[in-house]
């Protein structure tokens, strides 16, 4: 889950519950009740391209595609909620 949406406030994602030292998990507030998110990985705001791409395995993928193989990487998730940054990086990284 990163970056953060400003839109909605970093407060949501304060109290991560960490199982393990990588996973998480967070209740979210829904209508009367909650919802429990539970993550395989959670990753800093200061986590850089490079390192995100090694960890999760996409490196891989992304230098066949620059090898010149059809390639598809799908980043599912709520809208706004940092899908294409995530793949993408930030402008200053392009």
């Amino acid at each position: 889950m990163r970056p953060l949406p400003k839109q909605t406030g970093a407060w949501r994602f304060r109290n991560l519950k960490r199982t393990r030292p990588r996973d998480a998990s967070q209740r979210l507030p829904q209508g009367r009740g909650q919802s429990l998110v539970i993550v395989n990985i959670v990753f800093a705001a200061s986590t850089t391209q490079q390192d995100f791409y090694n960890t999760t395995g996409l490196l891989r993928p992304v230098q066949y595609l620059i090898d010149g193989h059809e390639v598809s990487i799908f980043a599912y998730g709520q809208t706004g909620i940092g899908n294409t940054s995530t793949v993408e990086g930030p402008a200053a990284q392009k």
